[in-house]
């Protein structure tokens, strides 16, 4: 995906944040609880892990955002994501 090849590597103390890629939807999709959708604005059409990748994939596309998996940098496992949203081309 273009975008997502600008995306950069973030490390801080105790994470790290990476671009998002459709290989971490399974474990991001086992530790993501079906309420974290509430206060999105759209969601998987059903809760597999077919329909959270298909929703990733057209989540993580959207010129507007730039997706992060976070890391935990002392066990490398993922423990989450998140966005930057609404990013306007002559902000990247």
């Amino acid at each position: 995906a273009g975008f997502q090849s600008s995306t950069p590597t973030l490390a801080g103390t105790g994470v790290i944040l990476r671009p998002l890629t459709l290989a971490d939807a399974p474990a991001l999709f086992a530790i993501t609880p079906r309420d974290t959708f509430s206060y999105f604005l759209s969601e998987p059409r059903t809760w597999t892990l077919d329909a959270f990748t298909q929703w990733l994939r057209e989540y993580s596309l959207s010129p507007a955002h730039m997706t992060f998996a976070v890391m935990d940098s002392r066990t490398n496992a993922l423990v989450g994501s998140t966005s930057f949203l609404d990013i306007l081309p002559q902000h990247r």
